[in-house]
């Protein structure tokens, strides 16, 4: 099966004369697919893909720690949890992870138009999917989880 064509990404930044700085958090990806972003009229990646860990909050025994996957194969660490919330929740199995970020290396244009390639992680079906910056930005800071 491959990704859904129309996921629910936003892109979360705060924009400053037509552009978004980093940081940018990017949410509402489908579980277990990588997220790569190019400009529409380009080939390579604007960063390191985003991906969204799947969790099972109903049966957290089916959410897969480092001892549940093949770590040639399957491994992509999650961005770090802030303490605050290790404190409330000790349990890392209970957690929603963080949301990932785009980390770019230079301002993103606020008009750009964006080729996104969805890759299933253990298939590596892919899914393009073209949007606009407007059409996934919400001009706010990154989310807490």
């Amino acid at each position: 099966v491959r990704p859904d064509p129309n996921p629910s990404l936003k892109l979360h930044g705060v924009t400053d004369g037509g552009t978004i700085k980093p940081p940018i958090a990017v949410t509402g990806g489908q579980p277990g697919v990588f997220y790569r972003f190019r400009l529409a009229d380009g080939q390579d990646d604007l960063a390191a893909p985003v991906y969204f860990h799947q969790k099972d909050s109903a049966d957290i025994a089916r959410n897969k720690g480092v001892d549940a996957l093949v770590v040639e194969t399957a491994l992509v660490v999650a961005p770090t949890i802030p303490p605050e919330r290790l404190t409330d929740h000790p349990n890392l199995a209970t957690l929603n992870p963080e949301p990932p970020s785009l980390l770019l290396t230079a301002p993103l244009p606020a008009d750009a138009k964006l080729t996104l390639v969805a890759v299933k992680a253990q298939t590596r079906l892919e899914t393009v999917i073209n949007r606009t910056v407007a059409e996934l930005l919400i001009d706010a800071p990154p989310p807490a989880a």
